[in-house]
């Protein structure tokens, strides 16, 4: 094997008998292959490549190149080239084109390869190899063949004219003659053109596109959404098979849409194209044609002659145009017969298989059936009926009436002085241009002006709207209402109606009952009025009153304002700098925002901040929140989220919670309810009687300071045969269960001046000092547990026992316990204990001693 390369000059070069690889680089170069499946590159210039015996790869490179395959079969590779090149095999006098391949002559060469673009390569009647390379819309071309070929784009060899022993590869458009072709796709996305001649077609997998031409063709889309195109004559058959297919005839034809959601079309316009081929057709046929829809939702267009048209499964789409149509919605249960470019007045009820009469639809036969039925009713003055089912029915132009019948129906009136019953069920009317009549009967009924652009004002209790297509409408039974895109006016009625603004700077008024409005985009004023409304502001500054009852305000974005009026309101201000006000009754202000200014008024006010994962702090005693910049005033409650919150209270009586996360709770004065939530927080009481809640679990770990006498410690799991146990340090054990195991562990220090114990009730209760007197026994009934204080503290028994203060020897031998735990307070030494005393503090500040017994005892000393 040899590999030569020429220099800049004009070269001539000549290889072995081996496989050689040749470049001639620039000039004009004259190379000669000789023997052996050689590579030749001519490089730039005006190149004469001749490849000699054997399997031979010619580039000719850029220049008006002569390629001379010699013997054997040899191909011409453009392979190199991202522009496109139109190749012609049997062109001896240059006429190729495209970057590399221009002027270029091949002699005894049989294959073309194409580069990265869209390339047309044409054989020469030979054995060819045609493969087009790496572009998306290769042209293999037999358009001058008038005998008839058989192609394939699969990589099988051809049969027949041009395309004998012909191999496709890499090509995406086959373009066959004037002859009877038979034309195959692979794959990918073909385009197969016949030409003249009555041609097969059949795409395969793959979106193709198949165009049979002026004679009688058969067609078939197969696998993929395929564009199926009869062209212009008579008689042909077209199959779309799987996908969503869309085929199209001008003459008199049959059409089987097959598996998907097809279009089958006898009367519209169709634009093809492939490669460099473009072509219009208007179709308006005057046969009489048979189309089928299959499987699917199928849209079935008639021409002007006597059509058939069934749709088979699925919801079908009818258009029968002139002519006695047979029109057979088939096995959907939705439908639709259309007569939208009718002129005259029809009639259609659907009540089984009953003519339809007037325009277009004079001498039709619906065989819809009963249930979801499609109509369209033109541009006459139509009575359409719908019966029962989900039906659709368009007036168009004309004064119309449409009556729904049972069923969720949809009702459009188009232009003209309409009336529209819904009927039973949940019915969407749209009166359209013209002073309608719009009766939603039973059910939750829709009136919608979406489409309307203008601003316009509807009423729901029976007053005629102005502006826009709401211009004259008059509304009954009408539980929704819908604006447009202008600035409108919707006014509800005395029952639950709900308003949606749309578009536009709108206002809504709900007037009685439970409401709900919604202003949508633009600066919108909403108005509950009486009852229990929802009010949701949505995009843009709006105002929102809800008035009396128990309302939910959401403003959405922007910079709202909110006012709950009378009732237990709910207000959420939403993104955006808002002001919110609760007015009288208990009210939730949900924040979510920062900058937010909260009017709690009268009642119990809460401001929820529990949404938030970010630490909040608030400070109800100076009415601000120093990190969101909020303004909290006559607010009694906080809820916080589960950042690490600092929440203060006021003089009032307030009710703290935390949340997860570890939170400051800080009750000032008033009787203040601090609940930390989970994690470890810290709760310091105030100057009222506050109350500490939360479960053992939310309380473990938590520090709670300034315990006071009227304080409370509320675990509110505590069980019957819960214990406590109270450490000198504070601690205290939470035994939920009473099995010996410690379940949550929180410390509580007492205000100065007392000392902790476990009251009678269970609880942890505050005790005072005692004072330096004795003090007379006082029996304090309560389970036998353990209980003791901080160190330094006396530490009082309950149960049965007896507590009681021993100065002397003398005096610890006369007391007899008895039953109970009992605890004996001492300032000097002592003996034994008697066997029925288990507990001893020692008092003072001497050095003290006493002997323990064999009962459980606890020994708490003195300073000394």
């Amino acid at each position: 094997m040899a590999n030569i390369n020429g220099g800049n000059g004009d070269d001539v070069l000549t290889g072995t008998a081996d496989a050689d690889l040749i470049r001639g680089l620039p000039g004009k170069d004259w190379i000669d292959g000789a023997g052996g499946n050689d590579l030749l590159s001519g490089g730039i210039g005006e190149d004469l490549l001749s490849g000699g015996a054997d399997e031979d790869t010619l580039l000719g490179g850029a220049g008006t190149d002569t390629l001379d395959g010699g013997a054997g079969f040899d191909m011409a590779s453009y392979a190199a080239e991202a522009t496109a090149v139109t190749v012609f095999l049997d062109a001896g006098d240059g006429t190729s084109s495209g970057a590399a391949a221009v002027g270029d002559v091949f002699q005894n060469v049989e294959g073309l390869i194409g580069g990265s673009a869209d390339d047309s390569l044409v054989g020469d009647g030979n054995d060819n190899s045609l493969d087009g390379g790496g572009g998306d819309a290769d042209v293999a071309s037999y358009a001058d063949d008038t005998g008839g070929v058989t192609a394939y784009l699969d990589g099988r060899a051809g049969v027949g004219g041009e395309a004998q022993d012909d191999t496709l590869s890499n090509i995406e458009v086959l373009i066959g003659g004037t002859g009877a072709d038979h034309l195959t796709g692979d794959g990918n996305n073909n385009t197969l053109d016949g030409g003249a001649g009555t041609d097969l077609l059949s795409g395969g997998a793959g979106d193709d596109s198949l165009y049979g031409g002026a004679s009688i063709d058969t067609l078939y889309g197969g696998g993929g959404d395929d564009t199926v195109d009869g062209g212009s004559s008579h008689d042909e058959a077209l199959y779309g098979g799987d996908g969503d297919d869309y085929l199209i005839d001008e003459g008199r034809s049959r059409m089987w849409g097959g598996a998907g959601n097809d279009t089958l079309d006898m009367g519209g316009i169709a634009t093809f194209a492939s490669g460099s081929l473009t072509g219009s057709y208007a179709l308006n046929a005057l046969w009489s044609s048979q189309l089928y829809g299959g499987d699917g939702d199928d849209s079935l267009i008639g021409g002007s002659g006597d059509d058939t048209l069934s749709g088979g499964g699925g919801n079908d789409t009818l258009y029968g145009g002139l002519g006695s149509d047979l029109l057979d919605g088939g096995g959907g249960t939705a439908d639709f017969v259309s007569y939208a470019d009718d002129t005259s007045g029809i009639t259609i009820v659907v009540d089984g298989a009953t003519a339809a009469i007037g325009g277009d639809a004079n001498g039709d036969t619906l065989a819809g059936g009963l249930g979801a039925d499609r109509m369209d009713g033109g541009s006459g003055a139509d009575i359409l009926s719908g019966g029962d089912g989900a039906d659709t029915l368009v007036g168009d132009l004309g004064d119309d009436t449409l009556v729904g019948g049972l069923g969720a129906d949809r009702l459009d009136g188009g232009s003209g002085a309409d009336i529209l019953s819904g009927g039973a069920g949940d019915d969407t009317l749209a009166g359209g241009l013209g002073a309608d009549l719009l009766d939603g009967g039973t059910g939750t009924d829709v009136v919608s002006y979406a489409a309307d652009v203008v601003g316009i004002t509807a009423y729901l209790d029976g007053r005629a709207g102005s502006g826009g297509e709401a211009e004259g409408d008059t509304l009954n039974a009408i539980e929704v209402l819908i604006g447009g895109s202008g600035d409108d006016s919707l006014v509800g009625a005395d029952s639950d109606d709900t308003l949606s603004g749309g578009l536009g700077n709108d206002t809504l008024v709900g007037g009685l009952g439970a409401d709900s409005l919604n202003g949508g985009s633009g600066a919108d004023i909403l108005s509950g009025g009486d009852g229990d409304d929802a009010l949701a502001g949505d995009l843009g500054d709006d105002t929102l009153d809800g008035g009396l009852g128990a309302d939910r305000l959401d403003g959405g974005s922007g910079a709202d304002i909110l006012s709950g009026g009378d009732g237990d309101d709910t207000l959420a201000g939403g993104d955006g700098t808002d002001i919110l006000s609760g007015g009288q009754g208990a009210d939730v202000f949900v924040v979510t925002g920062d900058g937010d200014t909260l009017y709690g008024g009268d009642g119990h006010d809460i401001a929820n901040y529990s949404a938030q994962v970010s630490a909040v702090s608030i400070r109800l005693s100076t009415e601000t929140s120093p990190i969101s910049g909020d303004v909290l005033i006559d607010i009694e409650e906080v809820i916080a989220g589960a950042g690490d919150d600092t929440l203060e209270g006021d003089s009032n009586a307030n009710i703290l919670s935390g949340g997860a996360g570890a939170d400051s709770l800080i009750a000032v004065a008033g009787d203040d309810t601090l609940i930390g939530g989970l994690d470890a927080d810290s709760l310091v009481g105030g100057t009222g009687n506050d109350v500490f809640q939360g479960t053992a679990a939310e309380l473990n770990t938590d520090y709670i300071f300034d315990f006071g006498p009227a304080d409370r410690l509320d675990i509110t799991d505590l069980q019957s045969n819960s214990i406590l146990t109270l450490s000198g340090d504070g601690r205290v054990d939470i035994d939920l269960n009473g099995d010996g195991v410690v379940d949550s562990t929180l410390h509580v220090f007492a205000q100065t001046g007392g000392f902790l114990v476990v009251d009678d009730l269970g609880e942890i209760a505050y005790q005072a000092d005692l004072p330096d007197e004795p003090a007379p026994p006082a029996p304090s009934p309560a389970p036998d547990n353990t209980q003791s204080g901080p160190e330094g503290l006396g530490v009082q028994g309950v149960g049965a026992g007896v507590d009681t203060q021993i100065e002397t020897e003398s005096d610890l031998t006369a007391f007899d316990g008895g039953l109970g735990i009992d605890t004996v307070y001492t300032s000097v030494s002592l003996g034994a204990l008697p066997s029925n005393v288990e507990n001893v503090v020692t008092t003072g500040d001497q050095p003290t001693s006493a002997f323990l017994n064999e009962l459980d005892n606890l020994a708490i000393g003195n300073e000394g």
